[in-house]
């Protein structure tokens, strides 16, 4: 957060980064969503490395799309 963010603004971040992780979780991990739900079959899986790669890039390319301004020739993702 900077000076002039407000702390709705920092909240409409956190949510925007959960929505991006949630669906690399989907995406590469066949993880239906990232909030808790009490049970060892439901909060626990099993997933393979090659998984793990692929979403961890995903995520490493989200982190980097987002510090950078859109191309013109490029739509926003």
């Amino acid at each position: 957060m900077n000076d002039n963010d407000t702390p709705a603004d920092a909240e409409h971040a956190d949510v925007k980064r959960l929505e991006c992780l949630t669906r690399i979780a989907r995406r590469y991990l066949c993880i239906e969503t990232l909030q808790p739900r009490n049970s060892d079959a439901l909060d626990f899986h099993s997933v393979g490395i090659w998984q793990v790669e692929k979403a961890l890039r995903a995520a490493y390319k989200a982190g980097r799309d987002s510090t950078r301004p859109p191309r013109p020739d490029r739509p926003p993702t």
